[in-house]
């Protein structure tokens, strides 16, 4: 009967050890997948821009290159990138090609890791892309990071200009703008992992679509 009522009643259940310590492990394995991702669409992004730089006539040449990719990618990997997907993983590189780049990602490879914030996925970069302010834009991802904000949190956030108003606003009354900002968006953040039910990040996990 306690193991039933845990179960329908699972936003009051207390953990045991041993069900803590499954959850802190698919965590980790969800943490570690999500990096991954992040830094192969970098990867890609930095290896098509390294290619268009070689093309005499670049903005032309650039077409090609993305077209080229997406075919062939297509054809070894199935769906999941399209031209504007990969215009996607260009436009992350050069945003942030600044990171530095730390160590080896793979052994006996010439791809190399840089330093980012782990806890954001994807699809926080994806909505800090849309961020043209350089300096909003790191602010609003270390905000992220820090904070543990869930990528709906963060695209609230940039959406209603959450770091030019809190920066406007005097230090004796910040404090209220960011009350106002964790009210508002305490229903994103009940499920921080809900970028999971992204396809793409299911499908690197190999886990069914449904």
């Amino acid at each position: 009967m306690m193991t039933d009522k845990r179960i329908m009643d699972k936003d009051k259940y207390e953990l045991t050890i041993e069900e803590t310590s499954f959850v802190e492990d698919v965590r980790n394995i969800i943490s570690t997948a999500n990096l991954m991702i992040v830094v192969s669409n970098w990867l890609v992004g930095r290896r098509i821009v390294l290619q268009e730089q070689k093309g005499k006539y670049r903005a032309e040449y650039g077409k090609r290159i993305i077209s080229i990719a997406s075919q062939e990618l297509t054809k070894s990997f199935g769906k999941g990138y399209g031209e504007t997907t990969l215009k996607n993983y260009r436009k992350f590189y050069k945003q942030f090609s600044n990171f530095q780049i730390r160590q080896p990602l793979l052994a006996k490879s010439d791809a190399e890791v840089f330093e980012l914030r782990p806890q954001l996925s994807w699809m926080h970069y994806e909505r800090l892309m849309r961020v043209d302010d350089k300096q909003a834009r790191v602010w609003y991802m270390n905000a992220a990071a820090d904070n543990q904000w869930s990528y709906r949190t963060l695209g609230r956030n940039i959406s209603t200009q959450y770091y030019y108003r809190l920066m406007q606003t005097p230090p004796n009354l910040q404090k209220k703008v960011i009350d106002e900002m964790v009210d508002k968006t305490k229903a994103f953040q009940k499920d921080k992992f809900d970028f999971i039910k992204n396809p793409v990040v299911a499908e690197f996990l190999g886990l069914p679509q449904n």
